[in-house]
């Protein structure tokens, strides 16, 4: 399939800004190490569109290759960066600027202030025997989908997202809080997750594509 020889500067432009100019990974602000990614390939009918394209550095293009970081992954930073912004550049960007009475310090500053308060803490309440939250695998399992199914959520909803929904709803499906549920009903549970990660706008696109929106406990089991 015949494909241009360079990628064009418009398209190289539109991708930086939206990256923030910094990789859409780590963060790496080095123009030096800073690179182009084909998400979907060169062999394609408009490999150097901007919706094929990610600004990344050589390490974390490195990964991509190796497959350290996935092509989920990647397909899912760049629609976060489409419709968010880069969030490390969201990051760096700390001013060491205060008013304080209406005055200005411009001198050094610390970027964090710890303030202690006499609230209690809350007792931790363990686990019992025979939930998943007491077998580490199927607990660490679980919390795994959930956080992916919040990843492919908030890439559909952005800054609207609840996370406290989703938890409330297995809790109201399953009559427990998602690490108090029995272990017998783990494969209930995680086909749940799983159904609504599937449901998802970017969990349908996916899979339309052949693409996996998340591993399943046996495999989860053997890479970790």
């Amino acid at each position: 399939m015949k494909q241009t020889s360079a990628i064009p500067a418009r398209n190289q432009k539109k991708v930086i800004q939206e990256s923030g100019g910094i990789c859409a990974f780590c963060g790496e602000n080095d123009v030096a190490t800073l690179e182009f990614h084909h998400i979907n390939g060169r062999n394609i009918e408009h490999p150097h569109d901007t919706e094929n394209l990610i600004y990344v550095c050589k390490n974390c293009h490195g990964k991509i290759t190796a497959g350290t970081i996935s092509t989920a992954d990647v397909f899912l930073q760049k629609r976060i960066i489409k419709f968010q912004g880069n969030p490390s550049s969201k990051q760096q960007s700390c001013p060491n600027t205060v008013s304080l009475n209406n005055s200005v310090n411009n001198g050094t500053i610390a970027n964090v202030v710890n303030f202690h308060t006499s609230k209690k803490s809350q007792p931790k309440i363990s686990c019992p025997t025979g939930s998943i939250g007491a077998d580490l695998n199927k607990r660490n399992y679980l919390k795994h989908i959930i956080d992916r199914y919040h990843e492919f959520a908030k890439a559909d909803k952005g800054a609207t997202l609840k996370y406290a929904v989703f938890y409330g709803s297995i809790k109201k499906k399953f009559g427990a809080k998602w690490d108090m549920i029995p272990t017998d009903r783990f494969s209930d549970v995680t086909d749940y997750v799983q159904k609504r990660i599937d449901a998802t706008v970017l969990g349908k696109n996916r899979k339309s594509k052949g693409l996996k929106n998340y591993s399943f406990f046996s495999d989860y089991i053997l890479n970790h």
